[in-house]
């Protein structure tokens, strides 16, 4: 699973629900880069809900 969201980040690094998926993904792996793709979502489309709910449970559970 691991390299198939580093494989999805790779090919579509601007689709904001692909960024929050992987993003999320990559997080349940303690990937460093899950903080940058979940970020680069928010940023993308702030008006997705699941952008952002990604991205603050995300930072919740990080301190």
């Amino acid at each position: 699973a691991y390299e198939r969201f580093k494989q999805a980040l790779a090919q579509k690094p601007e689709d904001p629900h692909l960024l929050a998926t992987a993003g999320a993904g990559l997080a349940a792996f303690d990937d460093p880069e899950a903080e940058s793709a979940l970020r680069t979502a928010a940023i993308l489309a702030p008006d997705v809900a699941a952008t952002r709910l990604a991205y603050g449970a995300y930072l919740s559970r990080e301190g």
